[in-house]
Formats: C-alpha cells, structure tokens, sequence
C-alpha cells in the first residue's frame, strides 16, 4: 500500500504542476479503470491538501 500512497502524492502534485484545474483531475482519473479507488482519491487529497497550502 505503501507505493500506492506515494503516487497518490506525486499524482496530485503533477497535477499542480501542470495547471489542472479540480475539474480536469478528476476526469483525468476516471481514464484510469485499473487505478483502485482508494489511489484515485488519495490523490485526488493530495491535490486539495496543495491547494489548502499543507503541501508545498
């Protein structure tokens, strides 16, 4: 679980990185059927803890 959590992380800080907006995130996430769910929304977390500023 440990490797699906850490690229949960680094999806949800390239998705900063290249400008996505909420919206575009997830519907990029749901282009992924094999990602399990809980993957999808740990990065979907990390995104929102980038914007609150948690993550820098």
């Amino acid at each position: 679980m440990e490797r699906g959590r850490l690229r949960a992380e680094l999806d949800g800080l390239i998705a900063h990185l290249y400008g996505l907006t909420e919206e575009e995130f997830a519907y990029i996430l749901t282009t992924f059927p094999l990602v399990a769910d809980p993957v999808k929304i740990a990065a979907q977390n990390t995104y929102w803890d980038v914007e609150r500023g948690l993550i820098k």
